[in-house]
């Protein structure tokens, strides 16, 4: 009997560490610059080394352009132009984070302002610079969006607003059957007593149940765009379709 116990427990325990290995995530931030706040005509420019390749950004602030176009930014892989583009007038600043994801080795760039981010990836199948996430397509009744790597080596999208309360968080994750990013709500909800009748309503525990899942369609996501969105809405405009050759 003790050594069927022993044998039972065993199993259960090798079970819980392959789920656990199996879910596990695989990304790490490589770089985050701050907020630039660059003054008109000044340029900065950085450039990575990873263990697939090496990348620059260079990214300028147009002295005589429009708002549409007063940010020029320029990504290179491995000298080869991968984006070559614009971005609005932004009086809160842009800042860049880098992320890889270990387990594809794919690279990833975060555009953030203080009320938006935009996941940006080099698909390789594709040949261009593929925008993969956008806040705004999460839903929230915070603002000021952050994405960074949790403890658990996941990439999280939160919400914290003012800081105060408890912040809507998205565990992001790389879908390899889809080639693009699905989600998973991981909000932490109150208890109902607890609840903060400002920030939550009757309902909403169950309109953002922990463990909804989607995965986005490459389709539905790559536009990025809602029913009342117009052009002048997105946070970086493509000046042209970047294809990089062998």
């Amino acid at each position: 009997m003790k050594k069927t116990r022993l044998l039972l427990l065993t199993l259960v325990c090798l079970l819980t560490f392959c789920v656990s290995t199996a879910f596990a995530g695989s990304f790490s931030m490589l770089a985050s610059t701050g907020t630039l706040q660059l003054s008109n005509n000044q340029a900065w420019k950085q450039e990575y080394k990873t263990d697939i390749g090496k990348f620059k950004i260079s990214f300028r602030k147009m002295w005589n352009s429009s708002d549409k176009k007063k940010y020029h930014l320029f990504i290179e892989w491995d000298g080869k132009r991968i984006a070559d583009g614009y971005c609005p007038t932004n009086n809160t600043g842009y800042s860049f984070k880098i992320f890889q994801d270990q387990q594809t080795s794919r690279i990833f760039v975060a555009l953030e302002t203080r009320d938006r981010i935009v996941l940006m990836g080099y698909d390789p199948v594709a040949n261009r610079l593929e925008k993969y996430v956008d806040s705004r397509d999460y839903r929230s009744r915070r603002g000021n969006p952050r994405i960074l790597v949790d403890k658990d080596k996941d990439l999280v999208l939160s919400f914290i607003g003012d800081g105060h309360g408890i912040p809507t968080e998205y565990k992001l994750f790389w879908d390899a059957e889809n080639n693009w990013f699905g989600y998973k709500d991981v909000t932490a909800h109150p208890p109902a007593s607890e609840t903060d009748e400002s920030e939550y309503e009757p309902g909403d525990e169950a309109e953002y149940e922990p463990e909804y899942e989607q995965h986005y369609e490459p389709q539905a996501v790559s536009s990025a765009e809602s029913a009342s969105a117009t052009a002048t809405d997105e946070l970086f405009y493509y000046e042209e379709e970047i294809v990089v050759g062998s």
